[in-house]
């Protein structure tokens, strides 16, 4: 009779690279936070002149990934 794995034990080098990547999405994350603070604290004539309007910071940030 033969057996199979759906799914194989994770390896030490995939454990870590999963923590790396959960670690450097949080970083990410609260980059994207400290920007969107930074934009929200700028005032309706400095936002015009980065071309943006209030309303569009957090879509430009957070869905847009950032700045171009």
């Amino acid at each position: 009779m033969a057996y199979t794995t759906l799914h194989a034990p994770e390896t030490a080098h995939g454990t870590f690279f999963n923590l790396k990547s959960a670690i450097s999405s949080i970083f990410d994350t609260f980059g994207k936070v400290r920007q969107f603070e930074a934009l929200s604290a700028l005032s309706d004539a400095e936002l015009e002149e980065r071309g943006l309007k209030r309303s569009d910071i957090a879509r430009t940030i957070f869905l847009d990934n950032g700045l171009s």
